[in-house]
């Protein structure tokens, strides 16, 4: 984690690179990211001794440099970045659990970051670390931390631009990180942290707890159709399930066909979730505090 203000990034060396750049660490040079600030070069050569993309930001920053000058009031910057902005090396967007490494990472950043009452506003910028078009099946999960849309580095190909406030959030992957290579600690349970990022998210998307109807146990099994996911006697499983009259029972397949906040609905209106070892089971964040969940 690392923030900083009036910094300069010198994104000219990106024209020509094409628009696959991603898990890079060249994406700057030496001499491409700096400020006017009274430099420890040595100290920071000593402490970027760990270079990973998803781990580090020690790639960036070892290409730091004293500017001559301060660069917004001494016109260095093609353009100036007002907002606050957060540069995000995302994990994978494909896979839930993967992309909510990014997210989770995000959310606790704010909680570090957390020294001004706007912390939480979402009238803010996110530049994705790479020059791939953003998309994502969960791409509804950013609308809890930006009202603005996501930037990608093409955004600012063949500029200069000085960020008034950068913010570099928590890594996906960090050493001893939260969500991701996190060590197990005997008695760690029942974390705030992850339930107010579930509250987080749940709020910010309005997904909202269903005034029951009856009293009956309402049970989701997560259906995959990948060829490793398939739970090879789900019909019987839920044909066996339907005969118990206490039970409200959905087979539900979480696809691009569903939005993402339709599916938090589901599962956050679920006492039991049933569900194949997977990325899938990630939903798990969204049940609701009493819900068990049932792992095949």
């Amino acid at each position: 984690f690392c923030r900083g203000r009036n910094l300069l990034l010198n994104f000219t060396s990106l024209v020509g690179r094409g628009d696959n750049l991603r898990y890079k660490m060249d994406i700057l040079g030496p001499g491409e990211i700096g400020g006017y600030c009274k430099f420890h070069s040595t100290r920071l050569k000593n402490e970027a001794e760990h270079m990973s993309a998803l781990q580090s930001w020690a790639p960036e920053f070892v290409n730091f440099v004293k500017t001559p000058g301060r660069p917004i009031p001494d016109g260095m910057c093609d353009i100036t970045i007002d907002k606050p902005t957060y540069i995000m090396k995302l994990d994978a967007t494909v896979n839930m659990y993967h992309h909510f490494c990014d997210f989770f990472n995000l959310y606790a950043s704010l909680h570090v970051n957390s020294t001004h009452p706007s912390t939480f506003s979402r009238d803010n910028h996110i530049l994705v670390w790479e020059t791939f078009t953003y998309d994502s099946a969960f791409k509804d999960a950013f609308k809890a931390f930006t009202s603005n849309p996501i930037w990608d580095l093409k955004e600012f190909r063949g500029k200069t631009v000085c960020f008034k406030n950068a913010v570099f959030p928590l890594l996906p992957r960090m050493i001893f990180g939260l969500y991701y290579n996190t060590p197990l600690i005997y008695g760690c349970e029942t974390s705030g942290l992850f339930h107010s990022f579930s509250k987080h998210i749940l709020h910010s998307l309005n997904v909202k707890l269903h005034l029951r109807t009856d009293d009956r146990v309402r049970i989701t099994l997560l259906s995959r159709g990948t060829t490793y996911r398939t739970i090879l006697n789900e019909q019987e499983i839920v044909e066996a399930l339907l005969k118990v009259k206490g039970y409200y029972v959905q087979r539900v397949v979480y696809d691009r066909t569903v939005p993402f906040t339709k599916q938090l609905d589901i599962t956050h209106n679920t006492d039991v979730f049933i569900g194949m070892h997977g990325a899938g089971l990630t939903h798990l964040l969204f049940l609701p505090d009493w819900a068990a969940l049932f792992e095949v």
